[in-house]
């Protein structure tokens, strides 16, 4: 049961983020369409800011405005391969030749992972493992 009057988070304990280390760089890629707050818009270069403030290297995205892999790509250095939730349908339906061309470069994406052994993780589950919040309403 939750107190809300109460801290969670109390003096002397310890907080792990597994994607913050001071001395050392993580490194990422992020595959697909990245929407961090329920718009069915594309939120890359934003998520890419704040990761990198974070110490976290993103090695290559999914650039929706040019389709194409963007970044020096992967590498066995690269811890994970986050990939970004599928649109609905009406958000499909908007661009269905981009979307599909968006799939297709995550699917690549993916499948390089998958050659050099990089752990792909969804898009929410790697916010919530680094402590991202979204905002209130975003899927």
């Amino acid at each position: 049961m939750r107190d809300q009057d109460r801290d969670p988070v109390l003096k002397g304990d310890i907080l792990y983020n597994p994607s913050w280390n001071p001395s050392q760089k993580k490194h990422i890629a992020l595959a697909g369409i990245i929407d961090l707050d329920g718009d069915a818009k594309d939120d890359t270069p934003e998520l890419i800011r704040n990761l990198e403030r974070q110490n976290v290297v993103v090695d290559a995205y999914t650039d929706v405005k040019d389709l194409a892999i963007k970044g020096p790509g992967l590498t066995v250095q690269t811890d994970y391969l986050v990939v970004g939730e599928a649109l609905d349908e009406a958000a499909r339906s908007r661009n269905r030749e981009q979307a599909d061309r968006v799939d297709k470069l995550a699917g690549e994406l993916q499948q390089q992972a998958n050659q050099k052994g990089v752990s792909i993780i969804s898009l929410h589950k790697y916010l919530e493992m680094i402590g991202y919040r979204l905002p209130p309403g975003a899927r």
